[in-house]
């Protein structure tokens, strides 16, 4: 028996069948990975070797990185336009059926034991935004930082939540916008090119006109349709670790 804590009113618990792949209860496990140019983009950013496709200092004036800088606290000189971006969304620990979503990827072999895993690829362009340092909750601001970019990306390109997802990088302090499997390429590269202070100023907007006014998050601000809301090691609930009024705060100090 289980329940989805996120349900209005009181949860309800329903039940709930599961089917393993080995004898041992495997708890279903969600492994990410972005790529740029064939490298992990964590040990190119490390590395100083990133490809930049366009950079904010092409297409924007000098004040408007100012702004964006004392506003919304990011580093202006790392954001930037990337593309050859290839993401590996790989799920393990169940068995599924021809029809689903992820298909089949490889099969390893634990002591003795078989499990399947499925993968998922997306390629195309992404957004990199890297903030200025920040003393506090780093994981949980960054991760809402990212909710509200990548529902401000959807907003702006006209299309539907899942044509981009999110992903933050917390060594490098940044956020990584990319373009999902099947959408529409070419979104983000006009979200940059033509629209990136309205980005920002549209995340701003999601966060400060939530018609709940709630503390964390909810959905009527920055919660996101994203099943797989930033994989990370071990169990991560989607929609979990936001918290809307310390961004909020963040931004509004300097206006």
């Amino acid at each position: 028996m289980a329940y989805c804590t996120h349900v209005g009113g009181q949860p309800q618990l329903q039940p709930m069948q599961l089917k393993l792949t080995t004898q041992e209860p495997i708890r279903p496990v969600v492994i990410s990975r972005v790529y740029v140019g064939g490298n992990r983009v964590e040990d190119v950013i490390e590395a100083g070797e990133l490809d930049v496709y366009v950079s904010a200092s092409q297409v924007l004036r000098m004040d408007e990185l100012n702004y964006l800088e004392y506003v919304f606290c990011i580093d202006a000189s790392n954001l930037l336009l990337l593309r050859d971006v290839a993401a590996v969304i790989c799920t393990y620990g169940y068995s599924t059926g021809r029809d689903a979503y992820v298909k089949f990827f490889e099969e390893y072999g634990v002591k003795g034991k078989k499990y399947m895993a499925y993968a998922s690829i997306s390629e195309g362009n992404a957004i990199l935004v890297k903030m200025k340092p920040y003393n506090g909750d780093r994981f949980t601001f960054l991760h809402t930082v990212e909710h509200a970019l990548t529902k401000a990306c959807h907003l702006l390109a006209g299309v539907q939540e899942g044509a981009f997802m999110g992903k933050i990088l917390v060594d490098s302090n940044a956020v990584l916008i990319y373009e999902a499997a099947g959408s529409e390429q070419g979104g983000l590269e006009y979200i940059f090119r033509h629209r990136l202070p309205q980005l920002f100023t549209e995340a701003l907007k999601l966060l400060f006109t939530c018609k709940y006014d709630c503390d964390e998050a909810c959905p009527g601000c920055v919660y996101i349709r994203d099943p797989l809301c930033h994989p990370t090691s071990g169990y991560f609930i989607p929609n979990s670790s936001l918290n809307r009024k310390l961004v909020l705060k963040e931004w509004m100090k300097n206006i």
